[in-house]
C-alpha cells in the first residue's frame, strides 16, 4: 500500500506524488460522476448516459457480469438510497467506501509525507528534530 509508507522517503518525491495522484484522480472522477448522474438516466440511457458504453459481457452472453449495475448503484448510494444500490449490485455497498477512501487518503498521506520530509530532512532521520535541539 502506498499510503503512509515509510519506504516513500527513499524514493523520489515526484514518484510518490504521481502514485498518490494516480489513485486519487480516478476515484474522484467516479465519485463526481455518481453525483452528476441519476440512476434513472443511466437505466433509460437519457442525456449524456447515451454515450456510456454498454457491457460487452452482457451483450455477448446475455448474462450480467459482476460489475453490471455498478454505475447505477454508485449513483444511488450518492443519493443515500442504499437499498436501491444493493438491488442494482450488492458489491457496490462494499466498493463505494473503498472508492471514497481513495479520494481522502492520498491527500492526507501526501501531507504526512511532506510534513515528515520537511521536519526530518530527507525522511530517514538525518535532520534535526525539535526535541533534539
Amino acid at each position: 500500500m502506498i499510503f503512509f509508507n515509510k519506504n516513500n522517503f527513499a524514493r523520489k518525491p515526484f514518484n510518490v506524488v504521481a502514485e498518490h495522484v494516480g489513485v486519487m484522480i480516478p476515484c474522484l472522477a467516479i465519485i463526481a460522476a455518481s453525483f452528476l448522474f441519476a440512476p434513472s438516466d443511466l437505466e433509460q440511457r437519457r442525456g449524456v448516459a447515451r454515450l456510456m458504453p454498454q457491457c460487452m459481457f452482457k451483450k455477448m452472453t446475455g448474462m450480467p457480469c459482476p460489475s453490471c449495475g455498478m454505475s447505477r448503484a454508485f449513483c444511488s448510494i450518492s443519493r443515500r438510497r442504499i437499498a436501491d444500490a444493493f438491488g442494482y449490485n450488492p458489491l457496490s455497498v462494499l466498493l463505494y467506501p473503498i472508492i471514497v477512501a481513495g479520494t481522502i487518503l492520498p491527500p492526507l498521506s501526501l501531507a504526512h509525507y511532506w510534513w515528515r520530509r520537511r521536519g526530518r530532512g530527507d525522511g530517514r532521520g538525518g535532520g534535526q528534530r525539535t526535541e533534539d535541539r
